[in-house]
């Protein structure tokens, strides 16, 4: 299965960048900085002039990364993302991994495209000339060659040029990601040193959020493929699965694990998501070292406690991330229409552009759910594996109800699932949105 899904992807990446090649030339003009939020210097001034809702090429190119989300191995999905290169390996950014975990949701402006020459070739356009990049390396040299020396507090001169160069730094130079991280390679300096640097000597703060220091294990500020991996099959596990798998390694009972058997686990738990098995990169000992649970030299015990505390911390941070991705006008609350539009990430991809036709319509529609209540739902579809038994319930009800060979099903065993969920709190604002879309009947084999 594995095999002919990545035959399928490679036969559609040609046509994927065929269909993105206008828009690749627009976004050649980029500026970045170290928490990898890249957006389009070109368009981010006109996009209120835009229309609200995409091009047909933009849909095109958004099913493709759907497709590919679902259907693809793990690496391809990696490569495809991935928006970094160094020593011919490919990373990824905060931006890059929230897009991979993220479906495309037909919204103007959404970003679409790999930056990957294998699937979108004019990206090899977009690089950088020579000149624009030594005169950039020769910036940051002359603004930490000035802040090595502390004299430069005292000196008015010094203080006026460290200003100006901090002015070049931000303003005069649109300088990709990639080329930058390349720059400090070579000065031999990280990203978040840079960072440290700069702020601490009169420049722009940095600002990253605790999300990405819990996935970026190595602290190096980008995403490796096992770092990828790792989260990926942390998010997709659940907790009962990691509780069993702790005390079946906990060997001398004392409620810890070490370093070792942590990898050992993970390596377990991998082979029994989908993506994990259709793997052929990871090898042995790939799991990532996380200084945050083990310390800096991966000496510490791990207890169950402080894993499933890391584990909830991250979850909550996706969710937060998600809600913020659906929150187009960042009012801190979703719309009936963009709380429509979570709901139909989750459906088959053949019937998508029917239930966004009728998300669509819900965009006069007067409700809103908190970013509580949007977490409520979110831990509510992550927890329908735990109701295995009472969706059997639901299967009787509408074998009953309407026939053997009815795959819709009236509200009563769809509420009555919904009901059962005790721990969640699901409000009616969400109810009402999930009824506006049924048109009197609610299916849910199409979630």
């Amino acid at each position: 299965m594995w095999r002919s899904s990545l035959i399928f992807a490679r036969k559609q990446s040609l046509f994927a960048a065929a269909a993105a090649g206008a828009a690749a030339f627009s976004s050649l003009n980029v500026v970045s900085s170290c928490d990898g939020k890249i957006e389009d210097a070109s368009t981010a001034s006109s996009s209120q002039a835009q229309p609200e809702f995409p091009t047909e090429a933009e849909k095109i190119v958004g099913r493709y990364e759907n497709r590919l989300r679902r259907f693809s191995s793990p690496e391809r999905v990696f490569q495809y993302f991935a928006s970094i290169r160094l020593d011919k390996q490919p990373y990824m950014t905060r931006q890059d991994f929230i897009r991979a975990l993220t479906p495309y949701s037909f919204r103007k402006g959404d970003q679409l495209h790999s930056k990957n020459t294998e699937f979108n070739p004019m990206m090899a356009f977009s690089a950088p000339k020579k000149a624009d990049v030594d005169t950039y390396k020769a910036l940051v040299q002359d603004i930490m060659r000035l802040g090595e020396h502390d004299e430069w507090k005292k000196s008015t001169d010094a203080k006026k040029e460290m200003e100006a160069l901090m002015t070049k730094l931000t303003h005069d130079h649109d300088i990709d990601l990639q080329t930058h991280l390349l720059v400090l390679r070579e000065l031999n300096v990280t990203c978040r040193e840079f960072e440290s640097f700069v702020e601490k000597h009169g420049g722009p703060k940095a600002h990253r959020e605790a999300f990405f220091d819990l996935v970026d294990a190595d602290g190096d500020g980008l995403i490796s493929y096992p770092e990828y991996m790792f989260f990926t099959t942390l998010l997709s596990i659940p907790e009962r699965q990691f509780e069993l798998a702790f005390k079946m390694f906990d060997n001398d009972g004392n409620g810890v694990i070490d370093h070792r058997e942590f990898k050992e686990i993970m390596d377990l738990m991998r082979l029994r998501t989908p993506s994990g098995r259709q793997d052929r990169r990871l090898k042995e000992n790939s799991t990532p070292a996380f200084k945050n649970l083990f310390g800096e030299w991966e000496r510490d015990p791990l207890t169950y406690e402080k894993f499933r505390a890391f584990r909830a911390n991250l979850k909550r941070e996706i969710m937060h991330l998600h809600f913020a991705h659906y929150d187009v006008d960042g009012s801190k609350e979703l719309s009936a229409r963009e709380f429509g539009m979570f709901m139909v990430s989750h459906v088959n991809q053949t019937e998508l552009d029917q239930w966004v036709e009728k998300v669509d319509k819900l965009h006069g529609v007067e409700m809103s759910i908190t970013e509580q209540e949007f977490m409520d739902f979110y831990s509510f579809l992550e927890n329908l594996d735990a109701m295995k038994v009472v969706r059997q319930g639901d299967t009787y009800m509408m074998v009953l109800l309407h026939g053997e060979h009815n795959d819709c099903v009236s509200r009563l065993p769809w509420n009555w699932s919904w009901r059962s969920m005790a721990w969640t709190k699901i409000n009616s604002t969400e109810q009402r949105v999930r009824r506006a879309m049924e048109a009197g009947r609610w299916c849910p084999a199409k979630l």
